[in-house]
């Protein structure tokens, strides 16, 4: 049920809640025992930006030159990043790590 993203509504709200908050962490236990989640970002990420996403798993790991290289590459591209601030988008900022 979880899955298809359908939830039968009742009066038992603390109930529902409980059990939610228990599946979402069931699911997440199993995926960090399954999965190292920068390794994942990198090699499994699917559908959203591929390459900010790798840019902050790289940056998680310390791996700071490939970061800015993709940065680098991303600009040369003609992408700044989705996301602005003060002027700069996500891989502009990136580069001055």
């Amino acid at each position: 049920m979880l899955k298809k993203g359908e939830v039968d509504l009742t009066e038992k709200y603390e109930e529902q809640a409980k059990y939610l908050v228990g599946l979402v962490d069931e699911c997440s236990h199993n995926f960090m025992e399954k999965y190292d989640i920068d390794e994942y970002v990198i090699v499994y990420e699917d559908g959203m930006d591929k390459e900010v996403l790798k840019c902050l798993a790289y940056i998680h790991m310390n791996n700071i030159e490939q970061a800015v290289k993709i940065a680098a590459n991303s600009i040369n591209d003609g992408d700044r990043g989705n996301y602005v601030n003060g002027g700069k988008g996500f891989f502009e900022w990136v580069q001055m790590l």
